[in-house]
């Protein structure tokens, strides 16, 4: 339990959730109402009316502002609930998500970590320094700066056009240290003093979730519990 909350950072909040554990197609299956304490991207610490023993295996249901994600995990650990709280606390471990509610859950814990998240996008609006390799005939290296970051892509200001279909080598200077990537230019347009605004889509949306909310976390992003 001490190891997960030093790798992954959790999120106060609290919402009303449903716990369902034994067979469903038995009489032995229940459904609990409770409510979390706080969410990480591996798990989540609830209130719930009754004990469940660590080890039991339970399928976790939120109503997230992006739509119902639906866990399968685990209880790691049980404990009392608080002065103020009626049932049990309870630490789950997510075992499996399918890959349309992994993102909502993602999506839904960068939002909670900063307050520049578009919901639409999954974007941060921040400004980081940024070294581009211009995989074009002939190469060159151009900095910039970056207007907001996504797990798909990210917005550029550049001092001069890149053509759309272009290749980059990309280079962030962040507080954890430099991070590369590579990605295609989508769309440029001019902006102002003479720089240009590009779009760059990356090969893959799954690099930078941890990486985002550790971005959001050090911008402003919500306490652990």
């Amino acid at each position: 339990m001490e190891e997960g909350r030093r790798r992954h950072r959790r999120f106060t909040l609290e919402l009303p959730v449903r716990c369902r554990f034994g067979d469903p197609a038995g009489e032995s299956s229940q459904n609990l109402p409770g409510h979390t304490l706080n969410m990480s991207e591996q798990g989540l610490a609830l209130v719930l009316p009754v004990p469940l023993a660590p080890g039991a295996e339970v399928t976790v249901l939120l109503n997230l502002p992006e739509g119902p994600a639906v866990a399968e995990a685990t209880v790691v650990w049980a404990g009392p609930a608080g002065p103020e709280e009626e049932g049990r606390r309870h630490g789950l471990r997510i075992r499996s998500m399918s890959p349309t509610h992994e993102v909502r859950w993602r999506q839904f814990l960068v939002r909670m970590a900063s307050q520049t998240y578009s919901r639409r996008h999954g974007r941060l609006g921040i400004r980081l320094q940024i070294q581009c390799a211009v995989l074009s005939r002939p190469p060159r290296e151009l900095a910039g700066r970056t207007m907001d970051l996504s797990p798909g892509g990210v917005q550029l200001v550049l001092p001069e056009a890149v053509p759309v279909g272009t290749r980059l080598h990309l280079s962030l200077q962040v507080p954890m240290g430099p991070r590369a990537l590579e990605g295609e230019v989508v769309w440029c347009a001019p902006a102002e003093r003479g720089e240009h605004r590009m779009g760059v889509q990356f090969p893959q949306d799954s690099w930078a979730w941890s990486f985002l909310l550790d971005l959001a976390e050090r911008e402003g992003g919500s306490p652990e519990l």
